[in-house]
């Protein structure tokens, strides 16, 4: 499922606070990926990993953990609530606005 995109702007109208969320999670994911190739004596290429769908799950298990891990923090409630959207929002695919 994914959100309209008109359903999001609470969260694009503050990129202050989304942004360093959004570079933590692809940054450790992608740190992740150079260790798990660094282990398996393999080449890592950030441009190739970035097109693969291992770098959706990646950033998706980061994602994850850190928005469960939210609620604990100073100001994370506030952060959730920006990131919420609500369920009628959520469709399986949407067209251009």
């Amino acid at each position: 499922m994914v959100p309209e995109p008109s359903a999001t702007m609470r969260a694009a109208d503050n990129p202050s606070k989304i942004l360093p969320l959004a570079a933590n999670c692809l940054e450790n994911a992608l740190n992740s990926a150079l260790n798990q190739a660094q282990i398996s004596g393999r080449v890592f290429s950030p441009q190739n990993w970035l097109k693969t769908n291992a770098s959706v799950q990646g950033e998706m298990l980061v994602a994850g953990t850190v928005a469960g891990m939210l609620a604990g923090f100073p100001n994370g409630a506030a952060l959730l609530e920006l990131l919420r959207v609500p369920e009628s929002a959520m469709h399986s695919r949407w067209s251009a606005e």
